[in-house]
């Protein structure tokens, strides 16, 4: 391995795995049985323990950390969305060596085609200001190329293409860190879409968000412990990510074939008895239905015996969301001799999809919408971005985008709370810039009201300011949540509770508010 640019005057020789998620799911798997084969790699003919992965996985970032560490502990702290390096590595056991490592320091992947052509490295290494690449040598050609097209100094790091762990192995104790760390919005992976419809877009996943896709919601065909699943998608696209993560967390063998692939190949792997799932796109169905009925029937009835004893180890055939023609369907079907493809799941719950049309058949997002001439605006979710006070209906989002405009507001939360009399009330969650200053609701008000900001019946009347440590909670996803956010700050009695402000009617504390023209029903004064 060799690192173009160091930069960091300390050795780190760490065996402990950051106390996340991810890396505690993986130690836990490690602990239960360290010899289970995580990765075999086809093209390098290299089959990978979970001991042997997560080794290389800190011999890397250990080496991360010994040339950059003071480069990248920078640029996480003074970047909101982090350090992003790029991974320009073939599908295989050195990529995901590569990803976890890039894991384990908090930095973002961002997965690169190996065909990447210098004008679309360009784009890539721009768009999220790339501080590194991790590339082999066999790749620092394309590497340079991209590096002389951005014109930006960004940091190489050069691997050889592994044995598995003769290069970057730790060699001690494997450990997990003590104390979690609360840092779960950070990291993760940058990936692009495909780019038909215009230049590819950045999709930014937080390393939460990862491991909630990959561990949360998925059908149970998908992966168990004694699976093997072939994987041949393409790491830099979202399905070849999430597809192999999800059966890594499961305990499956992930199977990765990219470099050796065809329909040939894979009949013949098929024929071994030991894939129980894979994923297959239409037209990948189709070429293997192909080459069985020119190349595999002609052979006689002892090969189609072979392919077919294999084909019925084959536990979860998978299509993912593409059509399917029912051709194709009802042909795999007959091969597998009875057994559909997955193109769907049930929900153990049967009232799942109550309601959830309306009378033309449409699907109610729950989500609110206008449209001013040819575009569409979303507002927001119907069930808990819209308040109703006084007969009016308001949006969150516009009173947290006004609170948000205040000096020494950090971070806002506007949701709709229930009062002692059952009506909807506006609640605000604020953080503050300066932690050791206060605001009042009363403050709050005045400034909105003097700014003219907001009317006063969109003013709020409850407000929780958040201490240090205090944090709105967030989904599996990472997705601030309202609705946890309502039952943690404002449960039942919250109008009593000291944590909270409460403006009641009466306190002889209004608002001087200058009337407005036209406001004859009072709605901007009341």
């Amino acid at each position: 391995m060799s690192c173009i640019g160091s930069h960091s005057n300390h050795k780190v020789e760490t065996g402990f795995l950051p106390n996340v998620p991810l890396f505690s799911h993986l130690y836990k798997d490690y602990k239960q049985d360290p010899h289970a084969i995580i990765i075999n790699d086809a093209s390098l003919g290299v089959a990978v323990t979970r001991e042997q992965f997560l080794r290389d996985v800190l011999g890397l970032s250990n080496h991360l950390l010994n040339d950059w560490g003071d480069i990248i502990a920078e640029k996480i702290q003074a970047d909101q969305d982090g350090a992003f390096v790029a991974i320009l590595l073939p599908a295989g056991y050195d990529f995901w060596v590569a990803f976890m490592a890039v894991q384990a320091i908090g930095a973002v992947a961002v997965p690169i085609s190996v065909t990447v052509l210098p004008t679309e490295g360009n784009y890539f290494m721009r768009l999220c200001n790339a501080m590194m690449m991790i590339t082999t040598h066999a790749l620092t050609g394309i590497g340079f190329e991209v590096r002389m097209e951005t014109k930006l100094d960004f940091l190489m790091c050069t691997i050889h293409q592994s044995d598995a762990g003769d290069l970057r192995s730790f060699n001690g104790s494997i450990g997990l860190e003590e104390k979690p760390r609360h840092v779960e919005d950070k990291g993760g992976a940058l990936l692009f879409t495909s780019g038909t419809t215009g230049s590819p877009k950045g999709v930014l996943h937080s390393q939460a968000s990862l491991y909630a896709g990959a561990t949360n919601g998925q059908p149970p065909l998908i992966g168990a412990p004694q699976d093997v699943y072939l994987s041949y998608a393409p790491v830099h696209w979202i399905a070849g990510i999430n597809l192999s993560l999800t059966l890594m967390l499961k305990g499956a063998c992930v199977e990765i074939c990219n470099q050796v692939f065809s329909p040939a190949w894979l009949w013949k792997r098929i024929e071994k008895g030991d894939v129980t799932t894979f994923f297959a796109s239409p037209a990948l169905l189709n070429s293997l239905a192909d080459h069985f009925e020119q190349h595999i029937k002609p052979s006689g009835p002892s090969d189609v015996a072979k392919a077919l004893a294999g084909l019925h180890q084959v536990r979860s055939l998978f299509a993912g969301s593409a059509a399917v023609p029912a051709s194709t369907m009802q042909y795999w079907q007959d091969l597998r001799q009875g057994r559909p493809l997955t193109i769907l799941y049930l929900s153990p719950n049967p009232n799942i999809m109550d309601g959830v049309f309306d009378d033309d058949g449409f699907y109610k997002t729950g989500d609110l919408a206008r449209r001013e001439g040819d575009e569409y605006y979303i507002l927001g979710r119907a069930s808990i971005d819209v308040i109703r006070v006084a007969g009016y209906k308001m949006n969150t989002n516009d009173i947290e985008e006004k609170i948000a405009c205040l000096p020494n507001v950090k971070e806002v939360m506007v949701l709709r709370v229930i009062d002692d009399n059952s009506a909807e009330q506006v609640g605000t969650i604020i953080r503050l810039s300066d932690p050791t200053t206060s605001m009042t609701l009363k403050d709050l008000r005045a400034q909105l009201t003097t700014k003219e900001l907001l009317p006063r019946y969109k003013l709020p009347i409850a407000l929780k300011v958040l201490r240090q440590g205090e944090q709105i909670p967030t989904s599996s996803a990472g997705k601030l949540s309202k609705a946890r956010a309502a039952e943690m700050f404002f449960p039942e009695g919250w109008t009593n509770s000291p944590d909270i402000e409460v403006r009641k009617g009466g306190d002889g504390e209004e608002e001087q508010v200058p009337k407005k023209a036209f406001d004859w029903a009072g709605i901007e004064s009341s």
